[in-house]
């Protein structure tokens, strides 16, 4: 039936990712009527790819005008979305990238909201990634210093930022 074909095809695609040194391959689209269980099929492929170390974010599109903001809402909605051991999306990747740039412990725990998060340590956790990738550092740099502050107490300056209000400019300034 729909459900044995679409688990075919989405085991394969989560195969793929996983294997993949690059981009993830293209995400697929799931349509059926009300009622055939596509949320209860999307629950267990959200469950299988977290379990394997992935991140799941689940678009609706609204309309073909509204589409980059439709993938930029889910995308900050679904990165606070927790996993099933109650760990954030947003956590789970600011921690591989604390791991990827070798930062000190402390450092992650401010990183991944264990801590009070400082500018010293968004400084150190940005220098840690100039040595990984220096390009991909410095061009999303203030993504990632959102990111950052999404994840901590300061959670309205980096939302602010990710959402592209320009409100937030002199706070944002202070985390640098």
């Amino acid at each position: 039936g729909l459900h044995t074909r679409a688990e075919r095809r989405i085991q394969a695609g989560i195969a793929d990712a996983r294997a993949s040194a690059g981009p993830s391959p293209v995400g697929l689209v799931l349509q059926g009527e009300k009622g055939v269980g596509k949320t209860h099929l999307l629950g267990s492929v959200r469950r299988t790819v977290q379990q394997e170390g992935g991140y799941f974010f689940l678009i609706e599109l609204t309309s073909g005008n509204s589409f980059w903001d439709d993938i930029a809402d889910a995308m900050r909605s679904e990165l606070r979305r927790a996993n099933d051991a109650g760990d954030l999306q947003l956590t789970m990747v600011l921690r591989q990238l604390c791991i990827e740039a070798a930062v000190p412990e402390e450092v992650t725990q401010a990183i991944v909201n264990e801590a009070p998060l400082t500018p010293a340590h968004l400084r150190t956790f940005l220098n840690g990634l100039r040595k990984v990738d220096g390009r991909i550092a410095v061009e999303c740099g203030d993504t990632i210093r959102a990111l950052a502050l999404y994840a901590s107490d300061q959670a309205d300056i980096g939302l602010a930022y990710l959402q592209g209000l320009e409100n937030a400019e002199d706070e944002r300034r202070f985390w640098g």
